[in-house]
C-alpha cells in the first residue's frame, strides 16, 4: 500500500495525475491506469482513511461474484454448480486476501471485467454469433488490460471455449474474430515494457534479474505446485514470495515432474476431449502462468 497509495505521489486526483497514469504508467513501474484512477477518486473523496478503499474493494469482488455466477451458469447450465463454485471463489483465502489490502484493487478490478469479457464471448457464441456482443466482449477486456495487465492471456482462453465448444479453433473465421484481442495484447505488452524501463521506481532488484533461467523455470513449475495445494490447503499464504536467496530447496527440485506431468496431461486430456471439467483445469492453469514468475514482476 505504501507503493499504490500512502507514498504514492500521483496519487492525487488531478487531470496533470490522470494523465500521467494513461501515457506514462505508474511511478513504481506498472501500467494500471484504471485501478490508479479509481484509487485516486478513494483519495478525493475520503484522503488516507482506508476503511473506504477497503470497502470499494469488497464492493466490487461482491460484484466479481455476482458475474461469476452468471458466468458459470451459463457454462454449467446448472445453478447449483455455479453458486457453488462462485461461493468457493467469494470466501477462498487465495483469492478473497486481495480485498483486503488496498492495492489489489489492481485483481478485484481486472478480474470483474475479464470475467464480464467472458460472459459477452460466450453470449456471442451461444446467440448465433451476434457481433455485437464479440464488440461488447473486446470492450471489457480492454477495461480489464487497464486494470492489470494479467489480461494478456485472453485470447488463449477464448481459443479454449471455442475448443469447448467444438469450432475449428485455427480456421480462418476463429482467427478473425480474435485480431481485435490479439491487438490490444500486443499494444498493452509493448506499454507495459516501455512502462517498467521507464518508470522511477522499478521494484526488482539486480539480483532478481540475474536469476538464471532454469531457477524460473523450476520455481514456477513449484509455484504452479503451491497453488494447486493451496486450492485444497491455504496455508503459509503471504502478500509476496520473493526469490530464495539462496540454493533451490529440495521440495521445489520435486515439484518439477508432478507439475509438468499435470500440465501435459491436462493439455492433452482438453484437447482429446474438450469437456467443461477440463476447460476448469485449463482455466486454471492459464490464469496462473504469469503470477509464476518466469520473467519477474514488479509489486
Amino acid at each position: 500500500d505504501i507503493v499504490y497509495v500512502t507514498g504514492n505521489k500521483t496519487l492525487k486526483l488531478t487531470s496533470e495525475n490522470i494523465l500521467h497514469s494513461f501515457f506514462k504508467g505508474e511511478p513504481h513501474g506498472m501500467y494500471v491506469p484504471l485501478t490508479a484512477l479509481s484509487l485516486s477518486i478513494n483519495n478525493f473523496f475520503s484522503g488516507m482513511n482506508p476503511a473506504p478503499y477497503l470497502y470499494t474493494n469488497l464492493f466490487l469482488h461482491i460484484l466479481t461474484v455476482i458475474f461469476c455466477f452468471i458466468f458459470l451458469k451459463m457454462l454449467f447450465k446448472d445453478d447449483w454448480i455455479a453458486f457453488v463454485a462462485s461461493l468457493l471463489f467469494a470466501i477462498h483465502p487465495a483469492q478473497a486476501e486481495v480485498v483486503a489490502y488496498t492495492s489489489g484493487r489492481r485483481d478485484v478490478m481486472y478480474a470483474l471485467f475479464f470475467i464480464i469479457s467472458l460472459i459477452f464471448y460466450l453470449k456471442y457464441i451461444q446467440n448465433n454469433y451476434n457481433k455485437k456482443q464479440l464488440i461488447f466482449s473486446l470492450v471489457f477486456f480492454a477495461l480489464s488490460l487497464l486494470s492489470k495487465s494479467q489480461a494478456l492471456l485472453m485470447p488463449i482462453v477464448l481459443l479454449a471455449i471455442d475448443k469447448m465448444y467444438q469450432r475449428k479453433v485455427f480456421s480462418k473465421e476463429v482467427l478473425k474474430e480474435k485480431i481485435g484481442f490479439i491487438s490490444l495484447c500486443i499494444l498493452f505488452g509493448i506499454i507495459s515494457i516501455i512502462v517498467k524501463q521507464h518508470s522511477e521506481g522499478f521494484a526488482i532488484s539486480r539480483e532478481d534479474l540475474d536469476v538464471p533461467i532454469y531457477h524460473r523455470i523450476i520455481y514456477a513449475f513449484y509455484g504452479l505446485s503451491m497453488y494447486i495445494v493451496n486450492v485444497f490447503v491455504p496455508y503459509k499464504l503471504s502478500l509476496i514470495h520473493p526469490y530464495p536467496n539462496n540454493d533451490i530447496p529440495l521440495i521445489a527440485w520435486v515439484s518439477v515432474i508432478p507439475a509438468s506431468l499435470f500440465i501435459i496431461w491436462s493439455g492433452y486430456k482438453f484437447y482429446k476431449k474438450p469437456d467443461l471439467s477440463q476447460f476448469g483445469i485449463i482455466f486454471f492453469i492459464l490464469m496462473i502462468i504469469l503470477m509464476l514468475q518466469l520473467f519477474p514482476n514488479s509489486y
